[in-house]
């Protein structure tokens, strides 16, 4: 028995009965001092049943993990996002997903979405559109029948242009728009788009044919791009306006390898430039077997090109000098100085271990879109969410990016549902793309 004093303590007895703890919880002990022996006797028992209950508790808490009482209480908002993660497009689509999973990682970790008394953890669902609309479509009934009532994307504009119809008559959904440039898929009610559209790609590459003073231009275009084949005769309305004549227009398709037959056209007529518009893949063919069949002249590309996919189809130093018109990327906003940009940009590769995409601040851009509207509205109904939308101003965003000129009033979108997004003009510089300052 341990000795404290000279004393000696003993727990003499406790009786506990199975049949009614709270009546007959006692504990005797006994207290042996040197100048006599004390009996003392306690009676412990509401004490001791309230003791053996909370001690109970704490065990089951113990077994299944502490969970702070504001996280129990915190409700799941699904995003969810319709997107090119495999196929042709999935150089687009997968930085685009990664932007968007970035910003949603910092909201949670921020303490998430707050609206109408309560708190929202946002979880992002992807459907892979494998850039084909019928799969668009399929995966757009997935989300929908997991209860998504906001979607981002996509990128691919056929993809847009099949999913509008659906979303269009669908009380339950919001879209905004990140990547699909064709003109006609937003409505201002509830799809939004703050990518720029194809105007504001065009109006780059228009400027500079017009102050580089080209007499001829050629023109290849992907026969499926619904956006640049939307725009193709007004495209050349402007360029011929500008003293820029169009002496041939020929066309591909996303996927095609070989176009010796349209180049060989255009090449016997010896424009001044070339102005290729698709996706980068195809694109970066045409070049390569453009000069392989004796084009000397220049080359300019329309549509937003990432280096690492442009490499992966013909050399750096093949690419010298190439024009492109797009907006302006994050890699772009970080050069020109954003403290912004290069704190998303540096957040992106310690994640993802690889470098953003060309769509990666427009995307990460949507979320936080999305969380303006939702707090404005202070609700998560899509009416409210999206009155919210048509009303955000520019300003209300704190956490964007790319740069978006206001609309009549501030506002973030005009009422067709359109932001306004800059385009700029590039050239192929070393390992990538370099703005051309002015235009």
């Amino acid at each position: 028995m341990p000795s404290i004093d000279g004393s000696m303590l003993t727990v003499s007895e406790i009786r506990i009965s199975s049949s009614n703890p709270k009546k007959s919880l006692v504990a005797s002990c006994e207290v042996f001092a040197s100048v006599g022996k004390v009996f003392v006797v306690l009676e412990m028992e509401l004490a001791m049943y309230k003791y053996v209950v909370r001690s109970f508790v704490i065990f089951l808490v113990s077994l299944v993990g502490f969970v702070p009482l504001s996280q129990a209480q915190d409700q799941t908002l699904k995003i969810g996002e319709v997107r090119s993660l495999t196929g042709p497009a999935n150089f687009y689509g997968i930085p685009q997903s990664r932007g968007m999973q970035l910003a949603i990682s910092e909201i949670n970790a921020a303490g998430g979405v707050k609206a109408g008394g309560k708190t929202y953890r946002l979880e992002l669902v992807s459907q892979d559109d494998q850039a084909s609309p019928t799969v668009g479509v399929a995966g757009l009934r997935k989300l929908m029948a997991d209860d998504v009532r906001f979607v981002v994307g996509p990128v691919v504009s056929g993809v847009a242009a099949a999913i509008k119809p659906i979303i269009e008559s669908s009380p339950n959904l919001t879209q905004l728009i990140d990547g699909a440039t064709v003109a006609g898929v937003t409505n201002g009610k509830n799809i939004f788009r703050h990518q720029a559209d194809i105007f504001a790609f065009e109006a780059p590459m228009i400027a500079l044919m017009k102050q580089r003073k080209y007499p001829t231009i050629a023109l290849m275009t992907d026969r499926f791009h619904a956006g640049m084949m939307g725009t193709e005769q007004s495209f050349v309305d402007s360029l011929e306006k500008n003293g820029n004549k169009v002496v041939a227009r020929e066309y591909h398709k996303i996927n095609d390898t070989t176009f010796s037959a349209q180049l060989t056209k255009i090449i016997s007529l010896a424009p001044a430039v070339l102005i290729m518009r698709g996706y980068a893949t195809e694109t970066a063919l045409m070049v390569r077997q453009s000069r392989q069949l004796g084009y000397t002249g220049i080359i300019a590309w329309e549509g937003v090109a990432p280096p690492s996919a442009v490499t992966k189809n013909i050399g750096a130093a093949e690419m010298e000098g190439v024009f492109n018109s797009f907006p302006p990327t994050i890699q772009d906003h970080a050069q020109l100085g954003s403290e912004k940009a290069k704190r998303v940009a540096e957040g992106y590769r310690k994640m993802f271990n690889a470098e953003p995409g060309e769509l990666t601040a427009i995307s990460f851009d949507a979320v936080y879109i999305l969380k303006a509207a939702i707090e404005k509205a202070g609700s998560i109904e899509n009416a409210k969410v999206n009155e919210a939308l048509a009303t955000l101003r520019v300003t209300d965003v704190r956490e964007l990016i790319s740069n978006y000129d206001p609309r009549e009033g501030g506002r973030f979108f005009d009422t067709a549902g359109q932001a306004a997004m800059r385009g700029g003009a590039h050239t192929w510089r070393g390992s990538g793309w370099t703005p051309i300052p002015g235009i």
